[in-house]
């Protein structure tokens, strides 16, 4: 895993920081993962499109709460983690 530093080169994550990303994903439930993939991919557009860090922030968070309530209230959804 790799992290944009200040200078725009490319630098090996921080271990203690890959090591807590792995943790969370490890406990995530699928609905989550795809969130977070999703605001990855959206994150590197919004940087692309040079906006502020706070901006970002504020956008994926309004995007990952529009996709989780999607996510958990969708039945099609539901019937698959029920095995019908």
């Amino acid at each position: 895993m790799f992290y944009p530093p200040k200078n725009g080169l490319k630098q090996p994550m921080p271990s203690a920081l890959f090591q807590n990303l792995v943790v969370i994903r490890d406990h995530s439930s699928v609905e989550q993962l795809v969130v977070l993939s999703n605001l990855e991919t959206m994150n590197a557009e919004l940087i692309r499109q040079k906006l502020t860090q706070p901006e970002r922030l504020r956008r994926l968070n309004e995007i990952a709460i529009i996709q989780i309530k999607s996510l958990l209230g969708n039945p099609s959804i539901k019937k698959l983690r029920s095995g019908i």
